[in-house]
């Protein structure tokens, strides 16, 4: 799947979990500073994920990314899924 079919999602995602403008979402922008996305709020969004693509994500991963600042953008989520979709 192409990035901006991915992006194009995620922006529904986003903005349907945290209320943002779908503009707001781009792959630049950061989960916490720029979305100022919670821990709760990203685990709700991250299930969202993985109905929308059919994916599974491993949560313990993604736990330990996030903490590391391995994961801290859109772009990194977008990634994060097209290796799930390969």
């Amino acid at each position: 799947m192409e990035t901006d079919q991915i992006l194009k999602k995620l922006q529904k995602i986003y903005s349907e979990a945290i209320g943002v403008e779908p503009r707001e979402v781009s792959l630049h922008s950061d989960l916490r500073e720029d979305l100022g996305v919670s821990d709760l709020e990203l685990a709700g969004i991250f299930s969202n994920i993985e109905n929308e693509f059919n994916i599974m994500l491993p949560e313990r991963e993604i736990r330990l990314a996030l903490q590391t600042g391995e994961l801290t953008t859109i772009g990194d989520i977008v990634e994060l899924i097209q290796e799930e979709l390969e």
